[in-house]
């Protein structure tokens, strides 16, 4: 099933095919597409955070 959003941003799921097919013809309604995963951020190196915090003693 596709989720559908409007023009405030509010998300719908259709709870059966007909109501779906339903929500594809309406011209109001856009699919929500697939979001990608978050990337992972680069780790820390140890020697940065140490001066860090030295830094803000």
């Amino acid at each position: 099933m596709k989720k559908f959003k409007n023009a405030h941003g509010t998300v719908y799921e259709p709870a059966t095919e007909a109501v779906e097919a339903m929500m594809l013809k309406d011209p109001r309604l856009t699919v929500v597409t697939a979001k990608k995963p978050a990337s992972k951020p680069a780790d820390k190196k140890p020697e940065a955070v140490a001066d860090k915090a030295a830094a803000s003693k």
